[in-house]
């Protein structure tokens, strides 16, 4: 779960965030990615949390591997120190799309770093499904700064990144819930290929309203 706190996170902390944003990619739970690779989900935890010193270079090397055999590509220098872009997982599902994602990272790295220093409460994601058409398409970055959980009812209406209840990081319209401290979650688009374009009445653990996006490529 993550902390409503404006205090800046530490090194050894934003590490973690990294880590658990492409776990989530994968859609496995933290227990399920260490028994799928092998590891200590207490190693994991003390990673993610970063704790007991966080995440070293060695642990760095080992989830690089353990990423890309996810198919979800990533470098030592971009965990360690947030350093360039992630490549998402969905944008390897296409090969022309997975070239202009590599292609277009440079232009903004620089951007997105300077972001992420001006609010260090800041979260990202690159978006994997057409359920936001016709404003988000497939590969568009999308960021914004997270509020805290009293104020989510200021993010009613607004297309916010949201982390639900069950550690799922997604983009979507938050509505009001008909059950206490839930939310609805709409996609935009009618004509949606996303299995569950509306998810009623969800818990949610932090919500940031999208204030910056960008594409990485024209779509075709």
């Amino acid at each position: 779960m993550l902390l409503f706190s404006m205090k800046k996170l530490t090194k050894q902390q934003e590490r973690g965030q990294r880590i658990r944003e492409l776990r989530r990619q994968g859609k496995l739970s933290r227990r399920a990615f260490a028994e799928r690779h092998g590891l200590s989900e207490n190693t994991l935890k003390a990673w993610e949390q970063g704790l007991q010193g966080g995440l070293s270079e060695k642990g760095a090397k080992t989830l690089v591997y353990i990423f890309r055999k996810e198919g979800i590509q990533c470098s030592v220098e971009w965990l360690m120190n947030g350093k360039g872009l992630p490549i998402d997982y969905a944008t390897k599902t296409d090969k022309q799309v997975y070239n202009n994602f590599i292609a277009g990272q440079e232009h903004l790295q620089d951007e997105l770093a300077y972001y992420k220093q001006r609010y260090p409460s800041a979260t990202y994601l690159a978006i994997d499904d057409d359920g936001m058409l016709p404003f988000f398409a497939i590969g568009d970055i999308v960021a914004g700064i997270m509020i805290p959980r009293k104020d989510f009812v200021l993010a009613i209406n607004q297309v916010c990144i949201i982390e639900t209840e069950h550690e799922t990081k997604l983009v979507r319209r938050v509505m009001p819930g008909s059950k206490t401290h839930c939310f609805h979650l709409f996609c935009t688009n009618l004509e949606t290929s996303v299995e569950t374009p509306i998810i009623y009445n969800i818990g949610i653990h932090s919500i940031a309203p999208v204030n910056w996006h960008r594409k990485l490529f024209k779509s075709q």
